[in-house]
């Protein structure tokens, strides 16, 4: 598993890539780096690219452990999310995760590609 983390100073988002097999891992570790950074404010928006993840091994509850993790880092409080994924099982996963994260202050959308994600995070800065 990998994390890879770009912080866009010009459009003042984050672009993170998570590849490999255990996203709940990663993504702890992930914002565990994000809220600690001294590159970017710990709620910056950002775009999480799991095109690369694999999901031959998930469980049911791997959305709600996904929204368990978020729930530990209050710092990301009215941080944007965008979440790209192409699998088809990824991407209801991801919709679940957005229905389990209601109650969080930030605004969490699935998209399929880089651009649309990118797209929906800039209408959101104006």
């Amino acid at each position: 598993m990998s994390i890879e983390l770009n912080y866009n100073e010009d459009k003042k988002y984050l672009y993170a890539v998570i590849a490999g097999k255990s996203i709940n891992n990663e993504m702890h570790s992930a914002l565990e780096i994000i809220v600690n950074s001294d590159h970017h404010p710990p709620n910056v928006d950002i775009t999480w690219d799991l095109t690369q993840i694999s999901l031959d091994s998930i469980s049911p509850d791997l959305a709600i452990r996904i929204t368990q993790v978020r729930e530990k880092f209050p710092q990301r409080a009215n941080a944007n999310a965008a979440i790209v994924i192409s699998d088809e099982i990824g991407t209801i996963l991801a919709h679940m995760h957005t229905v389990l994260s209601k109650h969080l202050p930030q605004n969490i959308s699935v998209f399929k590609t880089i651009p649309e994600a990118e797209n929906w995070l800039m209408s959101l800065q104006t």
